[in-house]
């Protein structure tokens, strides 16, 4: 009650699901005693910090809990997505508990209540720009791909004021049958769509939509402009109710996670970069330009895990240790949004190079040094070493970052080295021969002099 008195405060959790700011729904039915008297559980300020790592801090009193937004079995959490609002639960036996509990007059419900007669007034707050949907859309051949993002429809809870207009000129109200879609594309002089990653695209340009959760796929025209870049859903695609529904998305809750490929349209991405350069020169200041060509990347992956570097150059080049078998295991962790951890690269044994994180946005792999570096991890079990197709794609991939961001070989750092993870890791444990910081300087040296 003292930490959130008004009952209106929501942090900004993963996947862009905001958390209600409550100290003990989480780990509530986990108990101590002070004298005699039984007291719940209840999370530490860290627990809404989603930039922290699993164990890297106390979350909980009872240090029941391991990492940021976690719901233990017996406990709870109210969460937002765009407008709608639920209740997410630590197991079935809870959810069955919960059902029979008389709610009224509880803190869950007033805010619940508050919520719903000031939707408006809390969708206006995110107008200003204070959080923005990040998304990565890649060059793959001639196409244009963005995966594992979120898609909304036409006129659903996350888009109730839908009038039906396209910029098109279709009716969607008028046609509710059309399949189609809209993307936010630059190139439009529109506050809400400026900077996206996708280009300005014809009219009736055909998008390819694939739900993540059943593999339904559908190809649609692109009708309209949008969603907002600033919108809470965080969507990077909006499909037309019929759409929506023919690849098995539920209109009531009104968002899946999708993969979608736009056939052709890289031309579209390389001539609207061209023209971004001549409007902004200034921006070699945070790449610069040189023959060097970036060394094959077999997949870009996306992680959910990535934030804006707010405009930090990248000026180092932290390496790290998977502490795990394969690539894949890795891979899976940095598209866990609870796990709360990526880096930019993974290199595998045979020396395939996997992209998480686009090199403009930051990873989250080195506390303190996020802002400023690229992460780079490397396939490997504690007191291995790198294979040697392994170590030849790492010189490859790290000398073209030293020649596009202009990094010093002193910034080339082993992540227990880097500012600010002295003392809280092992890695990249043995990767480079001894665990220590001059076997480290040694390889680079080596490599790089």
């Amino acid at each position: 009650m003292l930490i959130d008195p008004a009952i209106n405060m929501w942090a900004d959790g993963p996947n862009g699901t905001l958390y209600a700011y409550e100290m003990c729904d989480a780990c509530e039915q986990e108990t101590f005693e002070i004298d005699g008297v039984t007291m719940s559980d209840f999370v530490y300020p860290s627990y809404f910090e989603r930039f922290r790592a699993p164990h890297s801090a106390q979350f909980d009193y009872l240090k029941r809990i391991s990492r940021p937004f976690e719901i233990l079995p017996r406990g709870y959490a109210l969460v937002r997505e765009g407008s709608e609002i639920r209740h997410l639960f630590g197991s079935a036996e809870k959810s069955r508990a919960f059902a029979k509990e008389d709610r009224r007059w509880h803190r869950s419900e007033y805010r619940i209540g508050t919520h719903e007669a000031g939707t408006d007034a809390v969708d206006t707050a995110y107008a200003d720009g204070a959080r923005r949907t990040n998304f990565a859309v890649n060059i793959e051949g001639d196409d244009l791909v963005a995966r594992n993002v979120v898609c909304t429809w036409f006129g659903g809870p996350n888009d109730h004021q839908d009038s039906g207009e396209t910029a098109s000129g279709v009716n969607t109200k008028e046609n509710p049958n059309i399949l189609g879609c809209s993307l936010p594309m630059d190139g439009f002089h529109h506050a809400a769509t400026d900077g996206s990653p996708i280009p300005r695209l014809p009219w009736n340009t055909f998008v390819k939509v694939r739900n993540l959760a059943n593999n339904r796929e559908i190809s649609v025209p692109l009708i309209d402009l949008g969603p907002s870049l600033f919108a809470p859903s965080g969507a990077a695609i909006d499909l037309t109710e019929s759409a929506f529904r023919l690849i098995g998305g539920s209109t009531d809750r009104g968002k899946i996670q999708v993969d979608f490929v736009i056939p052709g349209a890289a031309q579209y991405r390389h001539a609207h970069a061209m023209a971004a350069e001549e409007r902004l020169p200034e921006r070699a200041s945070h790449g610069m330009s040189h023959d060097m060509p970036k060394p094959p990347i077999k997949a870009f992956i996306r992680s959910p895990n990535v934030s804006s570097r707010n405009g930090t150059k990248i000026d180092m080049v932290v390496l790290h240790f998977t502490d795990g078998p394969s690539a894949q295991s890795a891979i899976n962790t940095f598209r866990d949004p609870n796990a709360q951890v990526s880096a930019h690269y993974i290199i595998d044994k045979n020396g395939d190079i996997y992209q998480m994180v686009e090199d403009s946005d930051k990873a989250w792999h080195a506390k303190a040094a996020n802002p400023r570096s690229i992460g780079i991890e490397h396939v490997a079990l504690p007191g291995e070493h790198m294979a040697a197709a392994q170590e030849a794609s790492s010189v490859a991939l790290v000398r073209w970052l030293i020649a596009t961001y202009d990094v010093s070989l002193e910034n080339i750092k082993g992540h227990r080295f880097a500012p600010g993870n002295i003392g809280t890791t092992d890695c990249p444990d043995h990767l480079f021969g001894d665990a220590t910081e001059a076997a480290v300087k040694q390889w680079v040296e080596r490599q790089f002099a």
